[in-house]
């Protein structure tokens, strides 16, 4: 290889290792610069900004990497390649940085209009895998996904790195390879999801809160400004000064509210259905409800919380709390941890694909469900 094609990876690695140790939001050019032991003079021939870099990167290191390693985790299950599923979410689980550079990337481009050809080449090979197929196979299909791409953003917890998964993604293989007719759902749908997410002492504070729903939806984390969410509430600037001491602060607070009351309704809607449906039945209508279009806004919020705790410790702290009560629970048993992160990587992966994808809340995921049978927690 020539010096400039050795010193170009080098400069490729380098920004696949600061994106994975800090975020999109955080990386810079010196920072690549200084990882790669270059100077930017060494950059900019080879990349006219970090954008462009980041999008040589995608396409030529993380696009086979990370995409491909889902498409082949959803397609196991129907080849019955039972390794390539088990291999590869054990993969996407152990916080690897090309995988973690890979779906920050993702989630970045969102709200980076140059980066967006990223979201776009993520959205179509994900819808890609429902085309043309019958809607079991489609069903198993993004089941599998939902998994993966939830293990993938559960990483860098400081607690998964004790689970052992092996056990539940082969319980996750079987489901999916042999998925059994869909069951009847109820049509009630989860009310407490589609109305605002907390009501606390102060309406201003309320409307301050959903205000910052809808701006973290339309910019992300870092687009969001103060200004516009207190215009949005209906409230000066000072009010929300007077109370919090900046933006990371705030939000915060916020996401530490609304993420509080959605863990206890949901609990709470979970336990009434599995009482009166059964649990495949119950799985179903939360696996159906937690990705309905409506909401979308709360599925961002709840992937930008997610982002910004893998790369802030105050953020971290947050998310731990809110995960305590059922790591707790797991604790010794590495085996019941394996199912703890398997839950929350479910969760964490319904909502990544239902923002993407809002039709995939129609496909039958009772088919697949109802093979898994209880979780032994």
């Amino acid at each position: 290889m020539s010096r400039w094609s050795v010193e170009t990876d080098v400069i490729d690695d380098a920004l696949i290792a600061v994106v994975a140790a800090v975020g999109w939001d955080r990386t810079t050019v010196a920072a690549v610069c200084r990882q790669a032991g270059v100077s930017t003079g060494a950059f900019y021939p080879r990349y006219v900004s970090l954008e462009t870099a980041a999008l040589a990167v995608w396409r030529q290191r993380l696009w086979a990497a990370f995409m491909g390693l889902l498409i082949r985790v959803a397609r196991a299950p129907e080849l019955g390649r039972r390794g390539d599923l088990v291999i590869g979410m054990n993969d996407l689980a152990a916080d690897r940085p090309e995988y973690t550079a890979a779906i920050e990337l993702v989630l970045a481009s969102r709200f980076t209009p140059e980066l967006d050809q990223i979201w776009q080449e993520f959205c179509a090979e994900i819808s890609a895998l429902v085309v043309d197929v019958d809607e079991e196979i489609a069903a198993a299909r993004m089941f599998a996904v939902i998994g993966a791409l939830g293990l993938a953003l559960s990483a860098g917890r400081g607690w998964a790195g004790a689970a052992e998964l092996d056990h539940v993604l082969h319980r996750h293989f079987d489901a999916a390879m042999r998925p059994g007719p869909p069951l009847e759902l109820p049509p009630d749908r989860a009310e407490y999801m589609h109305v605002p997410p907390v009501r606390t002492d102060d309406p201003r504070v309320d409307a301050l809160y959903l205000s910052a729903l809808d701006e973290v939806a339309a910019r992300g984390f870092k687009g969001a400004r103060l200004t516009d969410i207190c215009a949005g509430a209906g409230v000066t600037t000072g009010f929300l000064y007077a109370r919090w001491k900046g933006k990371q602060e705030f939000f915060l607070h916020a996401i530490e509210h609304i993420w509080g009351s959605a863990f206890g309704s949901s609990a709470a809607l979970q336990a009434d259905l599995t009482d009166e449906y059964g649990p495949a039945v119950a799985e179903a209508v939360m696996w159906r409800e937690m990705t309905h279009p409506d909401l979308i806004s709360k599925m961002i919020l709840v992937l930008e919380m997610n982002r910004l705790a893998r790369f802030d410790e105050a953020a971290a702290a947050v998310l731990a709390d809110q995960e305590a009560g059922f790591v707790v629970m797991a604790a010794g048993d590495r085996a019941a941890l394996g199912e703890v992160l398997m839950e929350v990587a479910w969760g964490l992966g319904l909502v990544a694909v239902g923002s993407a994808l809002p039709g995939v809340s129609t496909l039958p995921y009772s088919v697949v469900l109802r093979r898994l049978g209880p979780v032994p927690v």
